[in-house]
């Protein structure tokens, strides 16, 4: 009888311990947001694990049913849900909807009917992000040329406790700029709690061929900022267009321009009788005209190939390190050279591109040489007009040349002397200046020595001479016959 107790016993303490093995609970807790602001709602779940049955979740803490309004809605500061069996895990979730700014300690408790646990959890609720615009400046000059920058410059503050995204959006006429503002992404600015973020908004105005007028504004929106920076009315200037020239027809207006056209000239009796035939220019930048002056009579056909944007580079040719060179000029002539006295090439500059108008000079290249033209200005109003006497056609620059030029009488005239001294008497044209130019120098070395080689030669014949003379005196004084008293 006594072995019966003693078994019932040992049998009752195993289920005892078995029971209190498999009635077990843990739970963990998580919220979608830790931190939000006021108005704003997170998600709190409750991940449940273990073996018991009858489980209930219920939730509470500072504010449940005050400051926090929860879904399941609390009774008395506590939400409790029913989880009836758990076998392994399980979860139940609250909706949490912060009213209040400030920091919660939120508690989860889960009973069973053989076991029971809790979690605790921290919510922090914020003040809502408040953006104020704290400064902004626009340029003072409104009146804007082509390719001209009108920047914008302003502050934002968020003075909340959450992160703001704010929407900035400028406003002005169609097609007047092109804008860059470095600080925004897809228009708009990230700030931070407490931070402080400052703007500039480069716009970057397009001319075209009339002037545009309009406003510029910038809107402001976003985490209870709604502003307009008003930066007022702007003015655009026409493009630049180009000088006119003597005929009224647009030419000229400065290097830039990749043209080439061909121009042709058949020679009739007006063109006899004023010894010249004028090539005008009106269809690429650069050059306005280009007149041949005919030393004689021309006749036929004659034809100019004028490009304003030939591919040369300062490095093609041996070029002083003081010049500027603005743009190259090329000149094809078809005609009989030998008949050309000279050629006059009129250009036009914008005053915009000129800060001296008396550095100016047209470059010609021939034979490895540059030779700086000074050209005749005219003040046209919004442009120079610059006309320029040269021997010939070649390689032409337009240069700003902190040297002196030459005018093409200046050139002929030392031409002219230099075939005096050497006697040939060959006349210069196109081409063969430079090489015209360079043998009258040696011409004149030649005549330098043989000046010398005279002088020489007239003092050897006086020395000479003079030793005919002593020699025949004292040959005479020999011959006298001595008298003698007697």
């Amino acid at each position: 009888m006594n072995n019966i107790k003693v078994f019932g016993l040992i049998f009752l303490a195993i289920l005892t311990v078995s029971f209190g093995f498999c009635a077990n609970l843990s739970v963990s807790l998580s919220l979608s947001s830790s931190s939000i602001a006021e108005g704003s709602s997170t998600t709190l779940t409750a991940s449940i694990s273990g073996n018991d049955t009858g489980v209930t979740a219920s939730l509470s803490g500072d504010g449940i049913g005050t400051t926090l309004i929860t879904s399941p809605a609390s009774s008395g500061g506590v939400s409790t849900q029913t989880v009836g069996t758990v076998t392994t895990s399980t979860s139940k979730s609250w909706i949490i909807t912060g009213n209040t700014a400030d920091t919660y300690n939120l508690q989860v408790a889960v009973s069973g009917d053989g076991a029971n646990t809790s979690g605790t959890i921290v919510l922090t609720v914020n003040t809502p992000a408040n953006v104020t615009l704290e400064s902004s400046t626009c340029d003072s000059d409104s009146n804007l040329s082509d390719d001209e920058v009108f920047s914008v410059t302003y502050a934002l503050k968020n003075t909340g406790g959450t992160s703001a995204s704010i929407l900035n959006s400028a406003s002005y006429g169609a097609g007047d700029f092109t804008e860059s503002a470095p600080a925004l992404t897809s228009g708009y600015l990230d700030l931070s709690s407490s931070q402080t973020k400052t703007v500039t908004w480069s716009f970057t105005a397009i001319a075209t061929t009339s002037e545009q007028t309009g406003e510029l504004t910038i809107d402001l929106s976003g985490a209870n900022l709604s502003e307009t920076i008003d930066c007022g009315s702007y003015t655009i200037a026409v493009t630049e267009e180009k000088p006119k020239g003597p005929d009224g027809r647009p030419g000229g207006g400065g290097p830039g321009t990749t043209t080439e056209v061909t121009k042709t000239i058949a020679i009739d009796e007006q063109n006899k009788k004023l010894g010249k035939a004028t090539f005008s220019n009106s269809d690429n930048d650069g050059v306005d005209s280009v007149a041949i002056n005919f030393i004689e009579d021309m006749t036929g056909t004659i034809t100019l190939k004028m490009n304003t944007s030939p591919s040369l580079t300062v490095s093609t040719f041996k070029v002083i390190s003081d010049q500027n060179v603005l743009n190259y000029l090329t000149f094809t002539y078809s005609g009989d050279a030998s008949k050309i006295k000279d050629v006059n090439v009129k250009f036009s500059l914008p005053k915009t591109k000129v800060t001296d108008k008396t550095a100016i000079r047209l470059a010609r290249y021939n034979n490895s040489v540059w030779t700086y033209y000074t050209p005749i200005v005219e003040d046209k109003g919004t442009y120079y007009s610059f006309t320029v006497a040269v021997p010939g056609f070649s390689y032409f620059a337009i240069v700003k040349y902190a040297g002196a030029g030459v005018t093409a009488k200046e050139e002929e005239k030392k031409v002219t002397e230099d075939e005096k001294t050497t006697g040939e008497g060959e006349e210069v044209t196109g081409a063969e200046e430079g090489t015209k130019t360079t043998e009258g120098t040696k011409g004149t070395t030649e005549t330098e020595e043989t000046s010398y080689l005279s002088i020489i030669v007239l003092v050897a014949l006086v020395v000479i001479v003079l030793v005919i003379l002593v020699y025949f005196f004292r040959g005479d004084k020999k011959t006298v016959p001595k008298f003698t008293h007697k």
